[in-house]
């Protein structure tokens, strides 16, 4: 952020259900569709029309759904280690590997269990969104923003395959970086790689 502030104006929300944002209760209020939303409403509250919409993980998910069903509301897209919706969605029916890999998904799906891991993260909701994920369709449309894509090649959760597959999906092909030698979190492991990716993209 401090990198990016020197730039742009920089707004980094906790996502609906976790730290500081409010937690509703119902798998429904976190529908990936719902949460994009949110992201669109904190652009306006900004009295923006457009912002660059940068995410990781399940941001990363919600910045493809922000993209896919508010194109006038991204000017330019990045997502870190996540998939395309669709592309996961079509890997947890038919990739082995990744299903194994995405055990915890379908965890998830047991009642209470999932609420009872969390009991001592004051009250986030990570369940939630996974069952929501589920039950949800994969938002339809091609994403018309200019998007880079950083992935990290040792991901532990998301094999590296999910970054093919897209064609389709997107106006103009997007830009992929891969990062080797670099685990899933990997604006944390290279921080001065992501900076200057995000820079170079977004300038």
């Amino acid at each position: 952020m401090p990198a990016l502030a020197e730039r742009f104006q920089v707004v980094a929300p906790d996502l609906r259900g976790f730290g500081a944002s409010d937690k509703p209760k119902g798998i429904g209020a976190y529908r990936t569709s719902v949460v994009a939303e949110d992201i669109v409403g904190l652009i306006h509250a900004f009295d923006a029309e457009r912002a660059h919409v940068v995410g990781h993980d399940w941001g990363g998910g919600v910045a493809w759904t922000v993209a896919t069903l508010h194109p006038e509301a991204v000017d330019r897209l990045v997502v870190l280690n996540c998939p395309h919706p669709a592309v996961m969605a079509r890997a947890l029916r038919s990739n082995w590997a990744q299903i194994r890999k995405s055990w915890y998904i379908f965890a998830f799906q047991i009642p209470w269990v999932p609420e009872w891991s969390f009991r001592d993260r004051r009250a986030a909701r990570p369940e939630d969104y996974y069952r929501a994920a589920v039950r949800s369709r994969v938002a339809r449309g091609k994403i018309k923003a200019p998007t880079l894509l950083i992935w990290a090649e040792d991901d532990f959760a998301l094999g590296i395959e999910l970054t093919r597959g897209m064609d389709g999906l997107f106006e103009s092909p997007p830009q992929i970086e891969y990062v080797p030698d670099t685990g899933h979190w990997v604006m944390e492991e290279r921080p001065e790689l992501v900076n200057r990716l995000l820079l170079e993209f977004l300038a």
